[in-house]
């Protein structure tokens, strides 16, 4: 049996979320937190094994990095928006779901169990956004971060970059590589 904690502000959804949730086999809440400082409190008497977060809940993200983590329980991020700027915010947190505004029931449900077992769930469409962000970041030697568009640049690009870097003017770069100032900027 799933344990799960319902964190939300909004009491219509608390008790309609736990009601729902309660009808589904597998899954029991085992309580519910209209703000970060309840859920808190919760998990530090009684941690669950999923704790199901809305994410317009004020403290949220706080919540889930220094109350949820620390207990071992799974999170589960509902209502997050479809920027992927606030996508991208709750993946850094490291919840085990996410589910977007328009997420059903289905989804949810699914979203819970696969955060029960450790595993990660998440809309197709959120799927996809992680995946454009992560082959747009790649982590070159050293540390430093380049982007697929930097992969994209000539070899010559690449040179003119490196003088930037190095500080030369774009006359400087120009007379460098013997090319007009024009060329260079």
């Amino acid at each position: 049996m799933i344990q799960v904690l319902v964190v939300t502000a909004i009491r219509l959804y608390r008790e309609g979320l736990a009601a729902v949730l309660s009808g589904c086999p597998g899954i029991s809440v085992c309580g519910v937190a209209r703000d970060a400082a309840t859920a808190a409190a919760y998990l530090r008497t009684s941690p669950p094994d999923v704790v199901l977060v809305d994410a317009t809940l004020p403290g949220a993200w706080e919540l889930v990095r220094c109350g949820v983590h620390p207990t071992g329980a799974r999170v589960v991020a509902m209502a997050v928006s479809d920027r992927e700027a606030d996508l991208l915010e709750w993946a850094a947190t490291g919840v085990a779901g996410v589910v977007g505004r328009d997420g059903s029931v289905e989804e949810l449900v699914a979203a819970l169990r696969a955060a029960a077992r450790g595993d990660l769930h998440c809309s197709p469409s959120m799927a996809a956004s992680l995946l454009r962000h992560l082959a747009a970041v790649t982590v070159a030697g050293g540390g430093t971060r380049r982007t697929v568009a930097e992969d994209r640049l000539t070899s010559r690009e690449h040179e003119v970059v490196e003088l930037i870097a190095g500080g030369l003017s774009n006359k400087g770069i120009a007379r460098r590589l013997g090319i007009e100032v024009a060329t260079a900027k």
